[in-house]
């Protein structure tokens, strides 16, 4: 898709002018097989721009810092990983969660669904997922703010081409900046990050 192979590539431009470790840490991309073998073992349907981006890139690697928002971008064994870590999780807690919840428009009210598929993650048990199992007035496809201490679960965007759009634009704003952690790491800061999507987004 045009929109994600555009945005990635003005992550690329800014990261090899701004911070070079951070676009070292961006995986290759995702083999065919292992596309459709991710999509299998969470029983999902890869919107078309998710499955266009693991075709440039699959996620980050190792520990890398949060490139979005401070959100890392999971590698696929880790988006299988992580579902089914919620899924265990969800069969153990959920009845007694639900009630708590308080959704956007379009997101269902529920702790977590089998639908919601983690693809980036802030290493604290917090997920930005995929949502594909949207409520009446949501979209297939969707980004979805799962904080797992919390009862709301917020829109972050429309689809995940609008989420890499958005860092993009926001990049070149001058709205990330750079950090120096030590040992020639550099970090990016998204002081004012907003993770609700915005109405003109919906």
């Amino acid at each position: 898709m045009e929109p994600v192979w555009t945005a990635w590539k003005r992550i690329e431009t800014w990261l090899a002018a701004n911070a070079p470790s951070c676009l070292d840490a961006l995986l290759p991309p995702a083999a065919g097989p292992a596309i459709e073998d991710a999509a299998a073992k969470v029983n999902a349907r890869w919107p078309d721009d998710y499955r266009a981006s693991l075709a440039i890139h699959e996620g980050q690697g190792g520990q890398a810092l949060g490139l979005i928002g401070g959100w890392y971008l999971v590698p696929l064994a880790e988006v299988i990983e992580l579902h089914a870590m919620l899924a265990d999780l969800h069969r153990e807690l959920d009845p007694d969660l639900d009630p708590t919840i308080v959704a956007a428009p379009g997101v269902r009210d529920v702790w977590w669904t089998p639908g919601w598929v983690p693809v980036a993650d802030d290493h604290a048990g917090n997920h930005v997922c995929l949502d594909l199992d949207p409520a009446p007035g949501g979209s297939y496809g969707q980004l979805v703010l799962f904080l797992h201490d919390r009862p709301q679960r917020r829109l972050v965007a429309r689809d995940f081409a609008a989420w890499l759009e958005r860092a993009a634009t926001w990049m070149e704003q001058g709205r990330v900046h750079t950090k120096d952690l030590g040992h020639g790491v550099v970090g990016l800061d998204y002081a004012d990050w907003q993770t609700v999507v915005s109405p003109e987004e919906r």
